[in-house]
């Protein structure tokens, strides 16, 4: 009987672990994923590099120095994440949802921002850099007050023209 309750606690402990939410820091490391408020977040499975979080609810998550590159969070809520030295370089942010998440020295160069709204971010001006950065003429982001996005490096581009077929 004494063998069996490690056991049991082991096995336990384990499940709490693959079933909870993780993501991966800049350094390679997996955390769980917390609210910002220090709980444990609801979402499941792994965030991180290349993943596809298409209409993830990673409201409030806290997502400090997590490795998101190339991520595609096209209409996710990150509405009031911690986004602290997050990495969203190449990340597709088209529609997501930026309000009151906190950016402070994030990288966000070479995202796509068609329709994100940014509403409320913290220290937008306080990113890494938004270089190369770019939406979609008519498919403009949200942008917060005071946010000029051509002196931060953001494009507007022209959608690419769909070839006819033959």
């Amino acid at each position: 009987m004494h063998r069996i309750v490690p056991a049991v606690l082991f096995g336990v402990c384990l499940a709490g672990l693959a079933w909870g939410g993780t993501y991966e820091t800049l350094d390679g490391k997996r955390h769980e994923i917390k609210t910002t408020d220090g709980n444990l977040h609801s979402r499941k499975g792994h965030v991180g590099p290349g993943e596809n979080l298409r209409w993830a609810d990673l409201n409030r998550a806290n997502l400090s120095s997590a490795n998101l590159k190339w991520t595609d969070l096209r209409n996710a809520n990150l509405e009031n994440a911690k986004l602290v030295k997050a990495d969203l370089s190449g990340a597709y942010l088209a529609g997501a949802d930026l309000r009151g998440a906190e950016l402070l020295g994030a990288g966000v160069n070479g995202a796509d921002l068609s329709g994100t709204d940014l509403r409320g971010a913290k220290h937008w001006e306080k990113v890494k850099t938004w270089g190369g950065s770019y939406y979609y003429r008519g498919s403009e982001p949200e942008w917060p007050v005071g946010m000029d996005p051509k002196k931060l490096g953001i494009i507007e581009r022209d959608r690419p023209k769909k070839e006819l077929s033959k």
